[in-house]
């Protein structure tokens, strides 16, 4: 064979396929721009050298004969997908506009077709490349086809092949204007530029054997594989190693769940690679090992079904490998409906009951909003999937968690990993079923509550005045909460966006009602200098607003205002501020009166039963140094665990 080819030699013979191993389309147009400024730039008579092509024998040198007498050796391609993939779309686009021009083009349009993009085999189109199963189809019908399909994509691949289509389209639509009445002429020379003077080096890997060796070191090479793709891949390997029967119905329903997870993630707007991380790692703590040490990504799993480990057990290896997947496949669903409770196939099971999917999807907001998702997730996702029909006892877990962010990690302020490790071992024990009942997991979870934030330290500190409420990290979280339930009281929708309330400043979101910097005579005539200092920065002198550059250092009877005054507490849309307006003069007294009736609400709105006698056994390596590194002065007021 000749190594360095021109694409028309690349493409003369043969067949291409990409194995269901290989990840989807992943160029975007940082590549397709690359790809268009390289032809751009090639002079007259240079050729272009543009990466490598490295292709094994599908099914030996069998030759296919298509409809008019040609012969074909279909090839599977390890190494240079994407380049083909990118190559073969721009080669359609120009087809397509030899068809626009007309005339005599039509007859290089259609050739380029029959060279590059389709041949007739038994009466049907048969693709020159066949791309892997997750997206042959879409690329068959939308984006190669004579007349595309009107759908829209549903994974990022089918959407990255549509984006290039569209690319390289709007591309020669921009040329049709620069070039004018030279544009014929200059898309003749274009084509030929692709055809004849880009090169690949190209490589027939002999030996099957080898195939896997060569790809896995390719992995490295240009964009590289996402975690979620080389699981699959190496799953899809593993199917084609089994000698006990059942491998090819196995890559079936692996190619079907992976398909399935990427068309949940992308309408969960969780495709990006970090979520399919999320994804798997979760699924590993809660299915197999709850210990985030022993997570190394892909290599875990290769570990964890490795050849050599189910030496001469090729039977369990492959029904080992089939519920693995069968659990990731449940695990995405699980895993959508936390990181994108509203969307809408969320919930699916519970579709009869909307009054219970609104208080689950209201309650996962929550516990979104706090920032403080991951350590729950593989102990949410346990219990979808150990009790998917008891949808309350789903609500109750929320319930707990939200509680458990809220009162160790923003009231007590400890590091978000503090509990995490035993976190993720009740997850895994109740999925895993080693004798733990859901009911005393749920007790063991509200024990570890109690053990980082006692209910007696609560109580305490939300009854504390003074302190400094203001430069809180929780705090934005808290009055938005308090807004919610005022909201709620009164029947109407609140009206402050969450997302620009937690991206806007706080000086321009959050108001002192007795101002940071009180000079005028109204403050100074009735405030002490002591009772300001205490007063400034707690949550009873703090309210959520729209208007704090205008209220700013005003009095009180001007903040407060009446239905004349434009902008003030009384005719504000915010429901706090409008209960603020209620009190006739702000001084020391209403303050108090006021942070009371915060404090009152907080420890009935995180509120925690105490735990019956518990003895959990707390995982040291996250959770006992958490105590001493994060809050040293805590540690003396939280009590041991033998004595809860």
């Amino acid at each position: 064979m000749q190594y360095l080819q021109s694409i028309e030699e690349i493409f003369q013979r043969k067949l291409f396929k990409i194995p269901d191993y290989q990840r989807g389309f992943a160029w975007d147009e940082g590549q397709w721009q690359d790809l268009i400024d390289d032809i751009e730039l090639m002079e007259e008579g240079q050729e272009l050298y543009t990466g490598t092509l490295i292709i094994h024998a599908a099914n030996g040198e069998i030759e296919i004969t298509d409809d008019d007498g040609d012969n074909f050796i279909e090839y599977e391609v390890v190494d240079g997908q994407q380049r083909l993939t990118t190559i073969t779309i721009l080669m359609r686009v120009i087809a397509l506009e030899f068809s626009r021009v007309g005339g005599k083009a039509n007859q290089l349009a259609q050739g380029i077709m029959k060279k590059y993009i389709c041949t007739a085999l038994n009466g049907t189109s048969r693709s020159r490349l066949t791309l892997n199963r997750d997206t042959d189809d879409f690329f068959k019908h939308y984006i190669i086809a004579e007349k595309p399909g009107v759908s829209g994509a549903e994974i990022m691949s089918e959407q990255r092949l549509l984006d290039a289509r569209k690319f390289f389209a709007e591309y020669f639509a921009q040329q049709v204007v620069i070039q004018g009445e030279e544009y014929t002429d200059w898309l003749n020379k274009l084509y030929k530029k692709v055809s004849t003077r880009m090169k690949l080096t190209v490589y027939l890997v002999p030996q099957s054997s080898d195939v896997w060796v060569i790809f896995e070191g390719m992995n490295n090479r240009g964009k590289p594989l996402t975690e979620m793709e080389k699981v699959k891949n190496y799953l899809l390997y593993l199917t084609s190693k089994l000698i006990c029967g059942g491998g090819e119905e196995l890559a079936c329903e692996i190619n079907d769940a992976w398909t399935y997870i990427f068309e949940n993630l992308m309408s969960a707007k969780a495709s990006k690679p970090e979520y399919e991380d999320q994804l798997l790692r979760n699924n590993w703590l809660l299915s197999i090992d709850y210990q985030p040490k022993n997570w190394e990504g892909s290599k875990s799993i290769k570990k964890k079904f490795s050849l050599k480990e189910y030496k001469e057990r090729h039977k369990q290896l492959r029904d080992d490998v089939r519920e693995y997947v069968r659990v990731l496949k449940e695990s995405c669903t699980a895993y959508c409906d936390i990181v994108a409770p509203r969307r809408a196939s969320a919930f699916s099971l519970f579709i009869s009951d909307q009054v219970t999917v609104r208080k689950v999807a209201d309650m996962t907001d929550k516990l979104l909003r706090i920032g403080a998702v991951a350590s729950f997730m593989p102990l949410l996702m346990s219990v979808r999937l150990r009790y998917p029909e008891e949808f309350s006892l789903y609500l109750d877990y929320l319930e707990l968690c939200e509680k458990f962010a809220f009162r160790v990690f923003r009231f007590a302020e400890k590091r978000s990993n503090t509990g995490q490790t035993t976190l993720f071992r009740f997850g895994n024990e109740l999925f895993m079923n080693k004798k733990v009942s859901v009911q005393a997991c749920y007790e063991n979870l509200r024990g570890l509550l109690l053990y980082y934030a006692p209910s007696e330290w609560f109580i305490a500190k939300a009854d504390k005045i003074g302190d400094d409420w203001y430069n809180w990290y929780g705090l934005k979280y808290l009055l938005y909460e308090y807004e919610l339930h005022l909201a709620k009281a009164k029947g109407k929708p609140v009206i402050t966006d969450w997302i620009k309330l937690r991206d806007t400043a706080k000086q321009d979101t959050i108001e002192h009602i007795l101002p940071q910097t009180p000079t005028r005579e109204c403050w100074t005539s009735s405030w002490i200098p002591e009772n300001i200092k205490l007063a400034l920065n707690d949550i009873g002198n703090l309210t959520l607003t729209f208007d704090n550059p205008v209220l700013g250092n005003k009095c009180f009877s001007e903040k407060r205002g009446d239905v004349d005054t434009e902008i003030c507490y009384a005719r504000s849309p915010i429901f706090m501020e409008q209960e603020v307006a209620r009190y006739t003069e702000w001084t020391y007294d209403t303050f108090l009166d006021r942070h009371k009736h915060l404090a009152d609400w907080i420890k009935e709105r995180w509120h925690v039963s105490e735990a019956k006698q518990l003895d959990i056994y707390i995982e040291e390596d996250a959770d006992i140094d958490a105590i001493a590194e994060e809050s040293p002065d805590m540690v003396s007021e939280v009590p041991s665990i033998s004595s809860m």
